[in-house]
């Protein structure tokens, strides 16, 4: 249900509409396979770096979003335009 209340309300909700049309949102959920699968590494490296809440999850998200962004640019981009060359959809005739 909540999934569907997003869905409703993205679609039915100027403000809520609005939000998710900004360039950084819209960005993130370009760059999200990348965070998921990331965010640990992120956390990992800056745990490493500084044991300080205040510091380690802002290093730990611009971590994060840093190998997100050069995983997208670097492989995803490249199997996504693969994918598309190769799709076939066939159609039956009407």
């Amino acid at each position: 249900m909540p999934a569907g209340t997003a869905v409703w309300l993205a679609c039915h909700c100027r403000p809520v509409r609005r939000f998710l049309s900004k360039r950084l949102i819209v960005y993130l959920g370009k760059i999200s396979f990348g965070l998921y699968v990331f965010h640990l590494l992120g956390l990992w490296f800056a745990s490493g770096i500084s044991s300080n809440i205040l510091i380690k999850l802002p290093l730990a998200l611009a971590l994060t979003i840093s190998m997100a962004t050069a995983s997208y640019f670097w492989f995803e981009r490249r199997f996504l335009a693969a994918k598309e060359k190769l799709a076939v959809v066939p159609s039956r005739p009407i």
